[in-house]
């Protein structure tokens, strides 16, 4: 009964550095509506049939930008009224399998 470790002596907590606040960031410059509509078409010809579920565009551009798409700060509250007025950009029928594709002659472009 003599192998009983020592008892341990409760030490005193090391005292927290004060660090200095970060100075802020500045904000990132919101990317216009011609340079969103870009990446999404970078996203669309990037796909094999050149059409794309607008579900998947979220991931899609975000991997080619490494970015999410900020169609807040381009004026919008969801993300389908914001591709249907990107320069450029074809959308289906809206819904759940809203298709979007590069624009073509005959589509109408959104005002």
């Amino acid at each position: 009964f003599g192998d009983a470790a020592p008892p341990r002596v409760a030490r005193a907590p090391k005292p927290k550095r004060e660090r200095e606040p970060r100075p802020p960031r500045p904000p990132a410059a919101a990317p216009s509506l011609e340079d969103t509509a870009a990446a999404v078409l970078a996203c669309v010809d990037a796909e094999e049939g050149g059409e794309l579920l607008a579900a998947n565009l979220p991931s899609r551009y975000y991997k080619r930008t490494g970015a999410p798409i900020d169609f807040r700060s381009l004026g919008f509250a969801k993300l389908a009224p914001c591709l249907a007025a990107l320069p450029g950009v074809a959308c289906g029928e809206p819904g759940p399998r809203l298709v979007i594709r590069r624009a073509g002659p005959d589509d109408v472009q959104a005002p």
